[in-house]
């Protein structure tokens, strides 16, 4: 048989466990929602680090001429999609 005391203990620590998980989660999800812009700001971050990355991919050996301009180019055009979009909503 269990000792009541026991039991208490056990439920006070999954009580105490529960509540911190959630608790953590709700402090993290309230802290502040992203808006687009800062969406795009940080999509822009993301997409120059691949356009380095790719570069270095390429003098290196890593990637095939054919492969890496097609891959550049679609880097480009995304970046330029959103910095025309970043404009636009910064202006607003």
């Amino acid at each position: 048989m269990s000792n009541p005391l026991s039991l208490f203990a056990d439920g006070l620590l999954m009580i105490v466990v529960l509540f911190y998980t959630f608790w953590q989660r709700d402090a993290v999800a309230s802290f502040g929602a992203k808006n687009r812009l800062d969406y795009l700001m940080e999509r822009e971050d993301q997409l120059f680090e691949n356009l380095r990355d790719v570069t270095f991919e390429y003098l290196t050996g890593m990637y095939m001429e054919e492969s890496f301009v097609a891959y550049q180019a679609l880097l480009e055009e995304e970046a330029e999609r959103l910095l025309v979009e970043m404009i636009e909503l910064q202006r607003e």
